[in-house]
């Protein structure tokens, strides 16, 4: 019975941990980088060029002035990228993401964040605890966007309301 015991442990183990806010599932992954986190795409903001359920390199979640909520993207100059958000092929994030799409079952069942401003902000500390958040992604956006990830300082300061997201962005 410990025998059992312990490889479904071992089991449960190698499972890649899963978090999900405003509907979107996303991962952290070791990678040559350092951890970049990875979420499931709706296929809503890039059509034609990145389909629903694609897995996709993203460094956090801001407050862009004007636009709202925005997940924070693989810049196009980036050496992985063909685009932005777009990865090239054959490249290890490209691997990586297939992989998490070819094999769901690798993947824990998400724990859920609220889907507020307070749920990105935990968002925002999950990546940054694992050495994921991407400030220089968001700078390479918009200069001064990597001051507006979502944080109780950057809710404060613009009066983000409580409750509720408006519609998030990919």
């Amino acid at each position: 019975m410990k025998l059992l015991f312990e490889n479904w442990r071992r089991f449960l183990q190698r499972k890649t941990k899963s978090w999900e806010v405003a509907g979107r599932p996303f991962v952290i992954k070791d990678t040559s980088e350092g951890p970049v986190a990875f979420y499931r795409s709706s296929g809503q903001g890039t059509p034609g060029r990145v389909l629903e359920g694609e897995w996709v390199p993203f460094g956090g979640i801001v407050f862009y002035p004007g636009r709202g909520v925005w997940f924070v993207k693989l810049p196009k100059n980036h050496p992985q990228a063909q685009g932005e958000k777009i990865l090239k092929k054959d490249s290890e994030f490209h691997k990586i993401a297939s992989e998490l799409a070819g094999n769901p079952e690798d993947i824990s069942s998400p724990q859920r964040m609220e889907d507020t401003y307070e749920g990105i902000i935990e968002v925002n500390k999950t990546l940054e605890g694992h050495g994921a958040l991407k400030k220089d992604w968001a700078k390479a956006k918009e200069p001064g966007l990597e001051n507006l990830f979502i944080s109780d300082k950057v809710v404060e300061a613009y009066g983000l309301p409580r409750g509720p997201l408006p519609h998030v962005k990919e």
